[in-house]
């Protein structure tokens, strides 16, 4: 799984749009709060890693009616 999220790192680097619910699914499933495991360290940070490059790419609607 890491190799998989390193590649799609280096997909969102380049700024391609992909969807993002598959992703906080994986970051909900891996995510740890206990500070003494690293079970899922790595897919935790490749996951927020990927996300941190895709969400600028999908603004928010800000302006209200």
């Amino acid at each position: 799984m890491d190799k998989l999220l390193k590649c799609l790192l280096k997909v969102t680097e380049k700024k391609m749009r992909i969807k993002t619910k598959s992703l906080w699914k994986l970051l909900n499933a891996f995510h740890c709060p206990t500070p003494n495991t690293y079970m899922g360290l790595t897919i935790t940070r490749l996951t927020l890693l990927c996300l941190s490059n895709i969400l600028p790419l999908h603004p928010k609607d800000t302006q209200k009616n």
